[in-house]
């Protein structure tokens, strides 16, 4: 595997950060990563692709989370949605 990050160095400086910072280089696009800390490895990186789902007639979010092997509380929390029994035909989903 190719690296993802380079971290130049440990003693950078940043307008607004009394102290020193690490300075880093990416090299792929995390904009649809979600990077979370694994409590069983605390200095391991757990990564986790976001896609979408676009809501069609007859879809609950029932059928959704089990499609895609998620939960209903999943869905709901990663999207905002205030109620869980209103989705709309055309809606844009979040999936992990």
């Amino acid at each position: 595997r190719s690296t993802d990050i380079w971290q130049h160095s440990d003693s950078g400086k940043v307008s607004g950060i009394s102290t020193k910072v690490d300075l880093n280089i990416a090299y792929r696009d995390f904009t649809n990563t979600i990077n979370t800390f694994r409590t069983d490895e605390p200095r391991a990186l757990k990564t986790e692709t976001i896609s979408t789902y676009t809501v069609t007639k007859g879809d609950t979010l029932s059928f959704i989370a089990k499609k895609h092997k998620t939960t209903v509380k999943s869905l709901v929390s990663l999207n905002g949605i205030k109620d869980p029994d209103k989705i709309y035909i055309g809606q844009k989903l979040r999936l992990k």
